[in-house]
């Protein structure tokens, strides 16, 4: 879990009242950013969480290309200074709870669709044997001769327009 603390002083009453009220619904407050259960599916039915879920930890036929996990990890630093903002922003600029997690949750998906827009390599290669840098780039070269994209994670651009945030107050 990613977690922020900040400290201040004030002897502003106007800044204590604001903080006082909002203290309540930051306790309880939280986003969640990803693709969600409700996010739709595809042409042929399938869900979109469900490849979101099978390119994430990977099938015995898919190999894993993390993109949220892996986003958020490289990002922990820049995550807690963005919470890190929120909070002082509730705290000095007046936002509320919920409009601060939406600023954030808006940046982590950002963060997460860039992640997709990488062309993330499969962790242990193609699936395919053998896995060294030859084969993949001749892979490559028969998709793009074929029509097919070469980019991972965006072949209709689904699982990119489901990434989104949700606020829980």
């Amino acid at each position: 879990m990613i977690r922020a603390t900040v400290h201040f002083e004030t002897k502003n009453t106007a800044v204590m009242d604001r903080l006082l009220k909002e203290l309540p619904k930051l306790k309880r407050a939280y986003i969640t950013v990803g693709i969600h259960s409700d996010a739709g599916k595809y042409d042929d039915d399938t869900e979109i969480v469900d490849v979101a879920i099978w390119q994430e930890f990977g099938t015995s036929t898919v190999p894993q290309r993390s993109f949220i996990r892996s986003a958020l990890n490289e990002n922990t630093d820049k995550i807690n200074q963005w919470r890190e903002e929120a909070l002082v922003e509730i705290v000095e600029k007046g936002l509320t709870t919920r409009q601060a997690l939406e600023k954030l949750g808006t940046k982590i998906k950002i963060l997460i669709q860039n992640k997709i827009k990488s062309n993330i390599p499969p962790e242990y290669g193609t699936g395919r044997k053998p896995n060294d840098s030859g084969t993949i780039q001749q892979l490559q070269e028969q998709k793009r001769r074929h029509g097919f994209p070469v980019r991972t994670l965006i072949a209709t651009g689904a699982m990119l327009d489901s990434v989104d945030f949700k606020v829980y107050e």
